[in-house]
């Protein structure tokens, strides 16, 4: 979602939810229809993973919608180029 002061995209806490299986951690990306995995909705993937703690012996990534993407592979969108951190 578009940040309002600096056009910014973030993930909120509701993108992306966990749920426990038996020993298996479903982690679920939640922004149809595309899920584009920008780079805070992966920071916010990496967060939940790493929350599990060790409680799961597995995870399960999945998406809702129709898919899980790159931002630069929607059809119609120009390429973006990829961020690196300030060194």
């Amino acid at each position: 979602m578009p940040d309002a002061t600096s056009g910014a995209e973030h993930a909120d806490i509701d993108d992306v939810s966990v749920r426990q299986e038996r020993d298996v951690a479903v982690v679920t990306l939640r922004r149809p229809p595309h899920n584009l995995l920008t780079e805070p909705v992966l920071h916010a993937l990496a967060d939940a993973v790493a929350g599990l703690g060790g409680v799961a012996r597995a995870a399960v990534v999945c998406s809702e919608g129709r898919s899980a993407r790159e931002p630069t592979s929607v059809p119609g969108k120009p390429p973006t180029p990829p961020t690196r951190p300030a060194s």
